[in-house]
C-alpha cells in the first residue's frame, strides 16, 4: 500500500534550493520552499496545505529505498484508495507524530493492561475486572506461564500491519467500500448527506493532487476535510466488504484511518464548522472498533463542544434554513447525543449532554428527498433507512435512565441515597418494572419492518439491508434490557447463612424478582442467537460488537449459575446449547479481534471454577430442606470472597498490548464477586 509519508506531488520541476527545513512536499516536487511553519508559502499557494509536513529525513540506504518506491499518483490512489486484493505488498504506513503509546484501552473496553490508570465507571467491564485485583488467584500461575510463553509472539503480531495488505486498488473497489458504508454504517449514524458527498467524490476522483483546479472546493482546507472524511468512510465501509478477507479488514481499515489523519493536519481546536463536527463524529464511530479508547472518547467530546459552538443543541428559528440544512443539523446533533449515551454506557463515565434534549428528532426521510428549495417527502411505499436512527434515538433515551438506575444500585453510590440503603429490593423492583414497561412500549410502537419478535432462529436471520437494520435495533434493545435486569440477578445470590422465613410481602417481591431473572437469562439467550444465526454472512454484526454482545451474554449466563433461586444447572440443555454458541462465535472472530482469544480463555477459566462451585453447592443442598417461606436476599457487597480467586490475570491483557476490548456498562464489577464467592 502506498505510504502517505512518501507522497510525491506533481508540479513544475525547478531547481530546489538547499533549505535544511524544506517540507516533504517541496522536496518531492523539487521546488523552492521557504521553510515556513506550519505551512510553507509554496504549499499554501498550491492549495495543498494538507500535504505540507516537516519530517526528519532518512539517511543513506533508507532514503534511497524510500525514494525508489515513490511515484506520482492521483488523489484516488493515494489518499482515498484502499488496499487491493492483488499481490503487491505495501509498506507500513508511518505513524503520525501524535500517535499515542501502545498501552491504551480500546473503544469498547473489555480487557485492559495492568498500568492503564484511566477512569472507568462501575458499570464498565474494565471497572468490573479491576475490583478483583487484590485477592489471591489460584489460576494466576497457569495464566502467567502461558503469558510468558506467548507474549513475545503476541507483541510481534500486533506491532506490524498484516503482510498481505496491498496497494492501489481499482476504482471498483473504492466504490464497493463506499457502498458498504451507505448500506451498513450510514443508517446507524447519518452524519453525511449522501448526494453531496457522492458529488464531491466523483469530482475528486478526476483530479490530480498537484492540480490547482479544485473547483468543487472553496479552499484547500475544505479539500483536506473531504479527503479525511473519504478515508474514514472507507475505513468503516471496508469492514463490511466482501472484497477483503476477514483477517485483513482490521489492518486495512487502520491504514485508511492513518491516511485520514495525514490528509487533515489543521488545528482541531480552532475549528467550528459543520464539516469538522462530521469529521470528528466519523472518527469516533471508527475508533469504537480499535484499541484507542481515549481517542474515541475525546473525538466525540470535541464533536459535542463544536456542535454547541454552532448552536446545534438548540432549535434555531432565527434564521431561515433550507430543509436540507435544517435536517442535517438535527441529524448531526442527535448523532452526538447517541454516541454520548453509548460511550457513557461503554466506559461508565458521565454523559456530556444532560437533561432533556430540546432538539426535535429528524424527519424519517432519506437523503435524496431532502430539498434545498421547497420541502421533500418520503414516498409512502418506500421504508426509510433513517427509521433505524430515529428509533434508536428513542431507545437511547430509555438507556440514559437505565444507566442512572444501574448506577444507583451500586454499593457506595453517591446517588443511591438513604432510601436505597434501607430498602434496596423494593426500590429496585419498582424502578425495573417502570423501565421495563417503557421498553415494552417502545417495542410495540416500532414500524412493522423494524419489529423483530422472539419466534425462532429463522426469524433472526437477515437477508437484506432492511433486515440488517432490524437486527441492529434488536441487539441494542436486548442489550438495554440486559443491563436493566442485571441488578435483579445480582440480588438473587443466596447466602446460605441468611436463609429465613419470609413474609407474604417478601414472597411477592421474590416472585417478581424471579421473573426478572428468568427474563434476564432469556434475553441473554436471544442476544446470542441473534449474533450466531448471522455468523459469517454479510449481515452479521461488526466483529468487535459481536464479541462484545457474546461476552456480555456469557457472563450473565455464568452469573445465573450462582443464583439458587433460578435453579439453573450447567447441564441444562438450553444452557449448554447457548454456551457452545458463545464459544463458537468467539472462536470465529479470534482472527479478527485481538482480544477474542483472551475472552475465550477468561470464560473457560471462570466456567471451570463456577462449575466446581455449583457441584459443591448441589451436594450441600441435597441433604437440606428448602425454607418454607422463600429465601433471604443478601446484597452482593455483604458476601465473602475470602475463599474465591481473583481473576486478574484471566481478565487482563497478558502483555499489556491487548487493550480493553469491548467494554461496556453492562458489566459491573460485582459480577466477578459472584464468580469468586464460595457458597
Amino acid at each position: 500500500m502506498f505510504d502517505p509519508q512518501s507522497l510525491r506531488l506533481e508540479g513544475h520541476k525547478r531547481k530546489r534550493l538547499k533549505v535544511n527545513g524544506a517540507c516533504d512536499a517541496c522536496r518531492d516536487r523539487k521546488t523552492r520552499c521557504d521553510g515556513r511553519h506550519p505551512v510553507c508559502l509554496a504549499c499554501e499557494t498550491r492549495n495543498c496545505a494538507q500535504y505540507c509536513r516537516y519530517t526528519r529525513r532518512a539517511k543513506g540506504n533508507d532514503l534511497a529505498a524510500a525514494s525508489s518506491t515513490s511515484r506520482p499518483v492521483s488523489v484516488q490512489s493515494t489518499i482515498s484508495a484502499p488496499p487491493s486484493a492483488s499481490g503487491k505488498i505495501s509498506q507500513p504506513i508511518a505513524s503520525s507524530t501524535w500517535d499515542s503509546p501502545a498501552k491504551e484501552s480500546d473503544g469498547l473496553a473489555t480487557l485492559t493492561s495492568y498500568d492503564d490508570n484511566s477512569t472507568y465507571g462501575s458499570s464498565s467491564t474494565v471497572a468490573f475486572f479491576r475490583r478483583i485485583l487484590s485477592a489471591d488467584d489460584v489460576i494466576r500461575s497457569a495464566v502467567r506461564l502461558e503469558r510468558d510463553e506467548n507474549s513475545q509472539h503476541r507483541q510481534k503480531s500486533l506491532a506490524k500491519p498484516h503482510a498481505s495488505v496491498a496497494v492501489l486498488p481499482e476504482r471498483q473497489e473504492m466504490d464497493d467500500f463506499i457502498s458498504c458504508y451507505w448500506n451498513f454504517v450510514h443508517p446507524m449514524f447519518p452524519v453525511l448527506h449522501k448526494p453531496t458527498f457522492c458529488d464531491q467524490y466523483s469530482h475528486a476522483g478526476e483530479m490530480e493532487i498537484g492540480n490547482e483546479n479544485l473547483s468543487c472546493f472553496s479552499s484547500g482546507r475544505e479539500h483536506a476535510v473531504f479527503l479525511s472524511m473519504l478515508n474514514l468512510v472507507c475505513a468503516l465501509g471496508c469492514q463490511f466488504s466482501n472484497l477483503i478477507r476477514d483477517v485483513q479488514k482490521t489492518s486495512v481499515a487502520y491504514e485508511f484511518y492513518e491516511r485520514s489523519k495525514q490528509a487533515f493536519q489543521h488545528d482541531w481546536l480552532d475549528a467550528a464548522d459543520l464539516s469538522i463536527v462530521q469529521l470528528l463524529l466519523l472518527n469516533g464511530v471508527y475508533l469504537q472498533s480499535t484499541r484507542h479508547a481515549n481517542r474515541c472518547w475525546n473525538s466525540v467530546g470535541l464533536a459535542i463542544r463544536a456542535s454547541q459552538i454552532l448552536g446545534l443543541h438548540v432549535e434555531d428559528q432565527r434564521h431561515a434554513m433550507s430543509q436540507l440544512e435544517h435536517q442535517m443539523r438535527r441529524r448531526i446533533w442527535h448523532t452526538c447525543v447517541s454516541l454520548d449515551r453509548l460511550l457513557s454506557m461503554t466506559f461508565g463515565r458521565p454523559t456530556m449532554i444532560h437533561g432533556t434534549n430540546s432538539v426535535p428528532l429528524p424527519l424519517i426521510i432519506d437523503d435524496e428527498y431532502l430539498r434545498v428549495e421547497g420541502v421533500g417527502v418520503q414516498p409512502h411505499d418506500a421504508p426509510s433507512y433513517l427509521s433505524l436512527f430515529v428509533n434508536s434515538c428513542v431507545l437511547l433515551e430509555i438507556l440514559r435512565d437505565v444507566l442512572h438506575f444501574v448506577t444507583t444500585c451500586e454499593p457506595g453510590s453517591e446517588q443511591a441515597g438513604e432510601e436505597a440503603n434501607v430498602a434496596p429490593i423494593p426500590s429496585m423492583v419498582a424502578q425495573v418494572l417502570e423501565l421495563n414497561r417503557r421498553l415494552d412500549r417502545f417495542s410495540t410502537t416500532l414500524p412493522i419492518y423494524l419489529h423483530m419478535g422472539d419466534s425462532g432462529m429463522e426469524k433472526l436471520a437477515c437477508s437484506n439491508e432492511v433486515g440488517f437494520q432490524k437486527k441492529v435495533l434488536y441487539c441494542r434493545f436486548l442489550l438495554t434490557r440486559l443491563l436493566l435486569l442485571r441488578p435483579m440477578l445480582l440480588s438473587m445470590v443466596v447466602n446460605t447463612d441468611g436463609l429465613h422465613c419470609a413474609s407474604s410481602t417478601e414472597n411477592l417481591d421474590y416472585g417478581i424478582i424471579r421473573q426478572c431473572c428468568d427474563l434476564c437469562i432469556s434475553t441473554a439467550y436471544n442476544l446470542i442467537d441473534t449474533v450466531y444465526v448471522n455468523l459469517g454472512t454479510m449481515y452479521s454484526s461488526s466483529s468487535w460488537h459481536s464479541v462484545y454482545f457474546t461476552f456480555s451474554s456469557a457472563i450473565v449466563m455464568l452469573a445465573s449459575l450462582k443464583s439458587n433461586v433460578l435453579n439453573m444447572q450447567a447441564t441444562d440443555s438450553s444452557f449448554q446449547l447457548h454456551w457452545t454458541r458463545c464459544l463458537a462465535i468467539l472462536d470465529y472472530y479470534k482472527e479478527h479481534v485481538c482480544s477474542a482469544t483472551q475472552v475465550i480463555r477468561s470464560l473457560q477459566a471462570v466456567q471451570q471454577r463456577m462449575f466446581k462451585q455449583q457441584q459443591k453447592r448441589a451436594d450441600r443442598y441435597q441433604s437440606t430442606n428448602p425454607p418454607v417461606g422463600g429465601v433471604g436476599l443478601t446484597p452482593i457487597s455483604q458476601l465473602s470472597n475470602a475463599d474465591g480467586p481473583s481473576f486478574a490475570d484471566v481478565f487482563y491483557s497478558p502483555d499489556g498490548s491487548i487493550q480493553d476490548d469491548f467494554g461496556t456498562n453492562l458489566f459491573n464489577l460485582n459480577w466477578l464477586e459472584l464468580f469468586q464467592s464460595e457458597t
